[in-house]
């Protein structure tokens, strides 16, 4: 198993109705490769997105607000403008 990420704390960022499996797949193999996946969005407390066409389950989420700062060089983080 690769634990290329293994420490490093990784922020997704999305906004309610994105597609849910684009959320729940990279989050899988950012954990499996040892990140600690951090969902954050403008929302506070949960973001919602889609399946298909239909609404997915909601999702906890950080505020945008209380995001992470960087903890090291080798990631990058965005703030509003």
């Amino acid at each position: 198993m690769n634990h290329d990420l293994d420490g490093k704390r990784i922020a997704i960022l999305v906004a309610d109705g994105f597609e849910e499996s684009e959320l729940i797949e990279p989050k899988k193999a950012l954990e499996k490769a040892g990140a600690r996946a951090e969902i954050i969005s403008p929302a506070k407390g949960k973001v919602k997105g889609w399946r298909h066409t239909d609404w997915a389950i909601s999702f906890p989420s950080m505020s945008h607000s209380i995001a992470p700062t960087p903890l090291s060089t080798t990631g990058c983080f965005c703030q509003e403008a």
